[in-house]
Order: C-alpha cells, then structure tokens, then sequence
C-alpha cells in the first residue's frame, strides 16, 4: 500500500455492513479512506491489517437479508417489494442492447382467513425459500401460483414454494412443519411457519 500524509487520509470511518466487502464477505466496522478514493479496513494505517474493501453494488440487498436465521413474520414485512432487472437475451453484436425485463421477487403477505374458512376450519398457506439460503416468506396464493408455474414476471429460479393446510382450532399444519424441513432440507422452517394470531 502506498505512503499518504495524514492530510490526505479520513480516519475514524464507518459502515455498518452494506457499504463495503472484503473479498466476498460483507464488512462492518471502521475504515479509513485515501485521497486516491481508496478505503481500507481499521480506523487509520497500522490498525490491523489494512485489508482494501470493495464497494457494493447498490442492486444487492442490505446486509440483514443474507442472515442465516429465518426471518420471522413481523421483521420480513418490514422489508418492501423488490424487483430484479434479468436480460431477455444477449446481445449478438455491439450495436445491440440488451433488453431488461423486470421480475419481481416475493414479498411477505399475512394470511386473513375468510369468514368460510373459519367455518371450514382450515386455511391453506403458501410459503416460498429462497434457493441459495436459509430465507423463508410467508406468501399469497397468487405469488405461490406464479412461482409453481415458472411465471416470467416473478424470479421462480430464485426460490421453491409450498403450501401447508392449517387448521384454526388446533392451530397445527399438515403436513407437520417437521415433514418439510426434512423432506425439503429447510433447516429452521418450524420457526418461522408459526399459528397465526388469533
């Protein structure tokens, strides 16, 4: 790394983990940053290694979406809709452009069941994963619908859905919440699948 004067260097910085990454790890903590633009782990030269941070991208999720514990229902519905932007085709020469189309990714949606429902004594409920972690949302039919039959408005490669029956009076799924997170490898999913609210 190279020499700068202190006039040249801002110390005492700080990100709390969406800005900045380390190699493909998210960093969170103090940085100083050069007149070249450059950012550096520690709060000034000499404090720990000095590791050079890279700066993220805007289009990836902040931080507490890639947590690997699952996100219960009262945090995820704080999160807002989210679209993804995927090209339609690549181009086959430089004059031509690549045409954006824009996929929306699941949002949380909290059941109500209907006056019927209640009556009947069971309502069925849609859930979704997302592919490459240990993320559950708690989604709408429509939403469930779409991904089930490939849909290219939403990102179905991203995530694999499933729908449970649940039962009002007992406040019980079936299958049992346990049969999935066995069958389909999703660690957690008993956490989160919880009765709805009275």
């Amino acid at each position: 790394m190279a020499y700068y004067p202190k006039s040249q260097i801002k110390t005492n910085l700080y990100t709390n983990g969406n800005d900045y990454r380390i190699s493909d790890k998210f960093y969170k903590g103090y940085y100083y940053e050069t007149s070249s633009g450059k950012k550096y782990t520690g709060k000034f030269p000499g404090d720990g290694n000095n590791d050079s941070l890279i700066k993220i991208s805007t289009s990836i999720p902040p931080l507490s979406l890639f947590s690997s514990t699952p996100i219960l229902p009262e945090e995820s519905s704080n999160y807002p809709q989210e679209n993804l932007i995927i090209p339609t085709q690549l181009p086959n020469s430089p004059n031509n452009y690549i045409d954006p189309v824009v996929r929306s990714i699941p949002s949380f949606y909290y059941p109500k069941p209907t006056p019927q429902e209640i009556q009947q004594g069971a309502i069925t409920r849609y859930f979704c994963k997302k592919n490459n972690e240990y993320k559950y949302i708690e989604i709408n039919k429509d939403t469930f619908n779409k991904l089930q039959s490939q849909d290219k408005s939403i990102a179905w490669d991203l995530y694999t859905p499933t729908s449970l029956t649940y039962y009002i009076t007992t406040k019980s799924f079936y299958p049992p919440t346990s049969n999935i997170e066995n069958q389909l490898g999703w660690n957690g999913f008993s956490q989160y699948a919880r009765p709805l609210k009275a």
